[in-house]
Formats: C-alpha cells, sequence, structure tokens
C-alpha cells in the first residue's frame, strides 16, 4: 500500500514538472536559428627575408673582416632602400673555428664567420630589390622569405566578413520565413560562432650560390592569398 502511494506521488510529480514545463515552451517566441557565413580573400601586406654572409678563412680576424665588409655593404645598400614600413635587423652572428675529424683526431680547417641580416617590408614587391642587392654581394645564402598578413589586416578583414555573415543569416532567415508564410522579426540572440584567425605564412626558401651569381636577375616575386572567414549564429523572431 505504501508503495503504491509513493508510486502515485511520483507520478503527480513528473506531471507537474511536464506541465510546467509545456507551459513555459508555449510562452517562448516563435523563432528561425541560423548562421551566416563569409569567406574573403586578402593579400599579405607584410614579408621578410634572410640574407646570411658566411665567411670562411685561415685566421678568425680575416673571417670576421671578410663577413663584416660584406654584411655592411648589404646593410647600407638595403638600407638606402628606404622601404616602406622597413625593418633591418641583425639575426644572427657566429664566429668560431672550424675542426673536421682526420685519422682519429680533430684538425683545424680555419675559421668562418656567419652573420645573418633580416629584411622586412610592407610592400612585397620591394623584397625583389633586396634580393638583387645580396645576390651582387654574394651572399652565402638567401632564405625564410615568407609573406604573411598583420594582425590589424586581419583584425579589419574580420569585421568586415562579420557584417557580411550577418546580412547573409537575415536572407537566409528571411528565405526561410517566406517558406513558411511568415516574415522575419527582431534579432532574439547573436553570437559568433568564428574559428580564431589562423597564422598563414607563405614560406619560401632560396639559396644562392655559385659564380654565376652576380649575373642573375632578381625574380618577381608574388604572395600568395590569405582566407580570412567568419560565422554568426543569429535567432530571429518569427512572425
Amino acid at each position: 500500500m505504501k508503495k503504491t502511494k509513493t508510486a502515485r506521488r511520483v507520478l503527480f510529480s513528473l506531471l507537474g514538472f511536464l506541465g510546467c514545463l509545456l507551459s513555459a515552451r508555449a510562452d517562448l517566441p516563435r523563432s528561425i536559428s541560423v548562421l551566416g557565413t563569409c569567406a574573403h580573400e586578402t593579400t599579405p601586406d607584410r614579408s621578410r627575408i634572410l640574407l646570411t654572409v658566411d665567411v670562411r678563412k685561415k685566421t678568425s680576424g680575416e673571417a670576421r673582416e671578410g663577413a663584416a665588409k660584406i654584411y655592411e655593404q648589404i646593410r647600407s645598400e638595403v638600407t638606402a632602400l628606404k622601404l616602406p614600413e622597413g625593418e633591418v635587423t641583425t639575426s644572427e652572428y657566429i664566429s668560431e673555428e672550424v675542426k673536421e675529424w682526420e685519422k682519429n683526431r680533430m684538425v683545424s680547417k680555419g675559421f668562418h664567420t656567419r652573420i645573418s641580416l633580416k629584411v622586412e617590408t610592407r610592400l612585397v614587391s620591394r623584397l625583389s630589390e633586396v634580393i638583387e642587392i645580396g645576390t651582387r654581394a654574394g651572399v652565402t645564402e638567401m632564405s625564410a622569405l615568407s609573406f604573411y598578413v598583420t594582425e590589424k589586416k586581419i583584425r579589419d578583414e574580420k569585421l568586415a566578413c562579420q557584417k557580411e555573415a550577418v546580412l547573409n543569416a537575415r536572407v537566409q532567415a528571411e528565405a526561410m520565413a517566406l517558406a513558411l508564410d511568415g516574415k522575419v522579426g527582431e534579432v532574439l540572440s547573436i553570437a559568433d560562432s568564428s574559428s580564431p584567425p589562423a597564422d598563414e605564412p607563405h614560406p619560401m626558401m632560396m639559396k644562392t650560390l655559385g659564380s654565376d651569381r652576380a649575373e642573375r636577375s632578381a625574380p618577381v616575386l608574388e604572395a600568395g592569398l590569405s582566407r580570412v572567414t567568419a560565422t554568426v549564429a543569429v535567432v530571429f523572431r518569427l512572425k
């Protein structure tokens, strides 16, 4: 008997709970939920390249002097270009003895000095001039060539894309409402559902070696496009 009464109480409680849910559901406005999307392609607005001088001589002094002479020549000519928003910095300096293993022992083969100059600029096309300077000067290596979109440009593109995504969401909602013989009302909620923007550098590798390097012309550089996307979740009232 006690078990029957308990079961009845539980049943009545469940029925009451379901009644509350149905009542609350009835109070909710009719709505349409959509995902608005946008995708923009943008060109990189920043580029960089690394010019490396590596000189090997019999003495440490000769190696340092030889590398410094070429490095200063490159730095001076690159600085004279007055690149838009340009940055010229030393990224590496190594001066050490060169040893090789011969007949069960390490034998000195002289000294080498390695200096790297990192060049950055806003205008991608101007890097061709930097490459030409490095080629004429006889750099050992040109590497780490890359193009990328700055954070400021990504933010600007993302804001523009978000606006487009919101408009896309409204177009979808209006099409759905029309199919239901209804109309789109005010926005009940909106949220950015986009993934964090990924850094998309476009790396390339270059090396300039050989006796004919002074005769080589600088290549025409073209940066690939980067993709900026936005997704917004919007809930509209359905009239």
